[in-house]
């Protein structure tokens, strides 16, 4: 952070400050600007600068524009951190929730939603510690725990494995699951020994918030605390 400081110190404005600075101290924003134009006033108009050079010139006073920005970003995080003011924190976790929507998310968990009239939609995945030789996925009741159906899976390495979206649609097919709300549990094990699994649920972010000063976000009809995401990912295309 010091080093940060010494780079981003804007240049005081008395001449007779400027007067008493070591010969050592970092170029200002400002100061670069008026070198800028002074180079502009002053060239020789039938030899003027080179554009090369000019051009090189104008990105260095651009790149010092962004990290001064950063500078200011870096400042507002350390406020933040240190309590300094309550509602800006709020504000901000607010803007870093929002900017999830639209993302897409694996989070751990086991509530997915189904929407039959939709091309997208969450994906199942869960992660085994260990190969198997008996796996399958109950979709259920997240209330009543009532089984509507399962699918089997073949013997199984250890590691992620995933139940796409386009085949959970099969499966509420199959078993005419309306719209809404569901679980899944994964049973699973090697020669008849169980293998415990870890869920999670892939899903495009639709909305965001803040519930009672935690932060949370939306996959279909599922709340999930902002804290269970693993993973976050740009959609193809945006």
């Amino acid at each position: 952070m010091d080093e940060l400081s010494s780079i981003f110190t804007p240049s005081p404005n008395s001449a007779a400050a400027r007067a008493n600075e070591p010969a050592s101290a970092e170029l200002g924003q400002q100061d670069f600007l008026r070198m800028l134009i002074a180079q502009l006033e002053n060239q020789d108009p039938l030899n003027p600068q080179d554009a090369t050079e000019f051009t090189a010139q104008l990105a260095t006073f651009s790149n010092l524009e962004q990290m001064l920005a950063i500078r200011q970003g870096i400042d507002s995080l350390v406020a933040l951190q240190n309590g300094q003011s309550s509602e800006n924190s709020s504000l901000a976790e607010t803007l870093a929730v929002s900017s999830l929507i639209g993302r897409e998310v694996v989070a751990e968990g086991s509530l997915f939603s189904i929407d039959k009239g939709s091309d997208t939609g969450p994906s199942l995945i869960f992660d085994l510690p260990q190969a198997a030789n008996s796996v399958s996925v109950a979709i259920a009741d997240p209330r009543t725990n009532q089984v509507f159906g399962v699918v089997d899976f073949d013997p199984l390495t250890q590691g992620r494995h995933e139940l796409s979206y386009a085949d959970l649609q099969k499966v509420a097919k199959d078993l005419n699951l309306p719209n809404g709300t569901y679980k899944f549990v994964v049973n699973s094990s090697f020669n008849d020994d169980p293998v415990t699994s870890t869920r999670f649920v892939r899903a495009v972010v639709d909305g965001a918030n803040l519930d009672r000063g935690n932060p949370v976000v939306m996959l279909g009809d599922v709340v999930v605390p902002v804290t269970e995401i693993q993973e976050i990912r740009r959609q193809e295309g945006s």
